[in-house]
């Protein structure tokens, strides 16, 4: 999302609504890979002037470091991220104290993913209503998915909550799925974690 749309997912909105000047890309080992080409995005956007001294002469001083991680799924949480971007075990803290209140070297911090971001753009490009009518009556919005395995076309896909598991086997090229699909889970309009 942030290699195909520079301008949209834009941390910098946030930034300017929670009164920060220093952002954090959390980049974790196995997608090292991607440090050249995400730095040279940053770099774009410091270009187009959407980082860094005065983000399009409105006074706002905004910046993103890459920080990368040492690859452990749990540091998507986000207290065990906030101790990885410290440098320590990626281990989730106790609560209270909440990271908004005291995160990140003991500051308030606000932790999203880049999903998050792309939600927030679309719904101040395009609107509340709009947002509302994706998705499905419980589910709004998009869910982004990485597809990988038996498949020709791995890759991030990104559907509409209610998208039917069969439509996302057929676009990413999963032909040869042996056995049926179980009604109860054909299909993506349950947000993640609650699937079982």
């Amino acid at each position: 999302m942030l290699f195909a749309m520079p301008t949209k997912a834009n941390p910098a909105q946030c930034a300017a609504i929670i009164g920060a000047q220093q952002g954090f890309l959390y980049l974790r080992g196995e997608y090292l890979h991607l440090y050249d080409k995400l730095q040279s995005v940053l770099n774009q956007r410091r270009q187009m002037r959407l980082l860094g001294d005065n983000i399009l002469n409105e006074g706002l001083n905004f910046d993103i470091e890459i920080c990368l991680g040492a690859g452990a799924y749990i540091c998507g949480e986000e207290s065990a991220l906030i101790e990885s971007l410290e440098g320590k075990m990626g281990i989730p803290r106790n609560r209270p104290p909440y990271p908004v209140t005291q995160g990140y070297l003991g500051k308030p911090t606000v932790v999203n993913n880049v999903e998050t971001f792309m939600a927030a753009a679309n719904i101040a490009i395009n609107g509340g209503d709009w947002f509302a009518n994706v998705g499905i009556e419980k589910s709004k919005g998009i869910k982004i998915l990485s597809i990988c395995g038996d498949c020709s076309l791995p890759g991030i896909y990104e559907y509409p909550f209610g998208t039917s598991i069969q439509a996302v086997l057929n676009d990413c090229g999963a032909n040869d799925v042996p056995g049926e699909i179980p009604a109860w889970i054909g299909r993506a309009g349950i947000a993640h974690g609650s699937w079982a």
